[in-house]
């Protein structure tokens, strides 16, 4: 009897291990249930993510060839930017070259000129002593022509009042 009781014992002790045992089972079903919800919202949250890298890619990507083009273009421009600049300082150099060479040509004129107007003066310095010298002159005979013609009218005047005298 003692084997039934103890196989009684057993068989409670078995049948309350068993209901502990489902009773974990149903908790562990239950966590099961949740972490299974919760990894499917991982995921979708994953999913979502992914998404959004791969639309942040594909725009990057996007604007990434924009970029280039916009390489592209301010590279040729800057090129045409580049040849119309030495093409303008060619031009510049040649305008420079050219109003200096009119300058010093300019400055040669005006030195030669300056040099016309120095011998002008000393031309009419000349001129203007040799006019003097000829007033002198005239004025020196003009002087000896009046005193000539009032030595003639002081003659004349002497003749003349002994040809009065004569005649009367």
């Amino acid at each position: 009897m003692s084997s039934m009781k103890e196989l009684e014992k057993r068989v409670a002790a078995t049948e309350d291990e068993l209901v502990r045992l489902r009773r974990e089972v149903g908790e562990v079903r239950t966590l099961a249930a949740g972490a299974s919800e919760d990894a499917g919202d991982y995921q979708a949250a994953l999913r979502g993510h992914k998404m959004s890298l791969e639309a942040l890619r594909k725009t990057q990507l996007q604007q990434s060839e924009v970029l280039e083009r916009l390489a592209e273009t301010l590279d040729a421009r800057f090129a045409e930017l580049g040849v119309t600049q030495l093409e303008q300082w060619t031009q510049m150099q040649a305008l420079v070259g050219s109003v200096t060479t009119s300058l010093d040509a300019m400055r040669v004129t005006q030195l030669e000129q300056q040099a016309d107007i120095e011998k002008v003066r000393e031309s009419n310095m000349q001129h203007w002593t040799e006019l003097q010298d000829v007033r002198r002159t005239q004025l020196k005979h003009h002087a000896e022509v009046k005193a000539g013609l009032t030595g003639i009218v002081q003659l004349l005047e002497a003749r003349g009042g002994d040809a009065g005298k004569g005649k009367s």
